[in-house]
């Protein structure tokens, strides 16, 4: 038997420079509105940058295409940690990033100690978040999206600095609105136009689900709101429409 210590992973000095990965695989019966049933969680070890993106499997393709949207355009990660996972493993190869792919001993947990531990922070975070909104669980993926992004923006980490920060250089400076709160929106179309009343306010009612954000995780400076009405409405979750708004 042989036992010891892993050697430490490299130290980060810039974003990219290393990056853990691991895939959260939900149950078909928990699956999101959309059909969602697995999310990579993807967490950058310079800043503490923790992503999930949520999609219906967990396929090279699927992983390919999060990992990419995770770093940002024309950006590489140098290192990157997972599991033994074969789909994360041929998306490394297909982005031109298997040289700094790391993986983890079989049937020894602390080996992917760091990815594990994203994988559950966002899972708890994501039951808390859905819980104290009060919405159904079929909006896991809006609620784990929004969760991440408000720490990133709030948590404070050991040197002082919020995740954010240490991503973008400078402190997040749009609002900090809870996953689930009702809103108040100023109507863009004709038909959310024609539902406001002539001698009445100019502001329909909504709840808010999350930032829209860009690729490599800036904020776009748009807010995703469902509209009260169009919630009542709807058959189905999965019919209710995500609004943008600035």
């Amino acid at each position: 038997k042989v036992t010891g210590r892993p050697d430490e992973l490299p130290t980060p000095k810039a974003f990219a420079d290393s990056i853990t990965l691991d895939h959260a695989i939900i149950n078909e019966e928990d699956s999101s509105r959309l059909k969602d049933q697995v999310a990579l969680i993807a967490q950058d070890r310079f800043s503490a940058w923790l992503q999930a993106y949520a999609a219906k499997t967990k396929s090279a393709m699927d992983t390919s295409a999060s990992i990419q949207r995770f770093l940002g355009p024309q950006t590489k990660a140098k290192h990157i940690y997972s599991d033994n996972s074969l789909e994360i493993e041929k998306a490394c190869k297909d982005l031109g990033m298997a040289g700094g792919h790391d993986t983890s001993t079989p049937h020894r947990p602390q080996t992917n100690g760091v990815a594990e531990r994203a994988v559950r922070r966002t899972k708890e975070g994501t039951a808390c978040t859905l819980e104290q909104a009060g919405l159904d669980e079929s909006w896991w993926s809006e609620a784990m999206s929004c969760y991440c992004f408000l720490r990133n923006v709030v948590d404070i980490l050991v040197d002082g600095m919020t995740p954010w920060r240490k991503r973008f250089g400078k402190n997040f400076t749009g609002p900090i609105i809870p996953f689930g709160a009702e809103v108040q929106y100023k109507p863009i179309t004709t038909k959310d136009k024609d539902r406001l009343h002539k001698l009445g306010g100019k502001l329909l009612s909504g709840v808010f689900v999350g930032y829209s954000q860009q690729v490599g995780g800036g904020w776009s400076g748009d807010l995703l709101v469902i509209d009260w009405e169009g919630l009542d409405n709807a058959d189905n979750v999965s019919e209710a429409y995500i609004k943008r708004f600035a």
